[in-house]
């Protein structure tokens, strides 16, 4: 199952002024290469809420699902693009995925970075579902880590073991 959850677009509104959903990912090329056992849990960021994914196959529509967490624990893989659950998902040690076709577009006249993206990514940049697919395929479960993927948890996730808030408690109380 794949979690897919991008970020929403400055530069992507609607006639009502409202932002867009971006969805980049084609889940019917995805289904034809992968098969109808792949399911696409689309999360779609809370400035898009109003916004429907496309109606499709395999595409479960979980963006009002009140806690992303049991998300990330259904899902085997997420698909993202610079959308900020990237930097939880490392928690949980499965792979993650970043479909970036308009990178440089939103690296150059979107948001921007405050790092740079394609040295510390914790997984593969891909510029379509075709690409996507692929590295899916061929990537056992829980093989598909890059070699930056420690070190990203480690750098913005170190802190998050389990023993944070017993930590907290002894700074504060003891």
């Amino acid at each position: 199952m794949v979690l897919y959850a991008p970020t929403w677009r400055d530069n992507r509104k609607n006639s009502s002024g409202e932002y867009d959903a971006t969805w980049l990912l084609d889940p019917e090329r995805l289904r034809e290469r992968l098969g109808p056992e792949w399911i696409v849990l689309y999360r779609g960021h809370v400035n898009v809420s109003r916004a429907a994914p496309p109606n499709c196959p395999g595409v479960l529509d979980v963006s009002s699902y009140p806690d992303i967490n049991d998300l990330y624990a259904a899902a085997d893989v997420m698909v993202t693009d610079y959308s900020s659950v990237m930097f939880d998902w490392v928690l949980t040690k499965k792979p993650i995925y970043f479909l970036v076709p308009d990178l440089l577009e939103y690296e150059t006249n979107v948001r921007g970075f405050y790092y740079d993206f394609r040295k510390i990514a914790p997984g593969p940049l891909v510029s379509n579902t075709i690409e996507l697919a692929d590295l899916l395929a061929m990537t056992p479960e829980k093989e598909g880590l890059s070699a930056n993927y420690e070190e990203f948890r480690d750098r913005f996730a170190g802190l998050d073991d389990g023993s944070a808030a017993a930590r907290v408690f002894a700074k504060v109380w003891r």
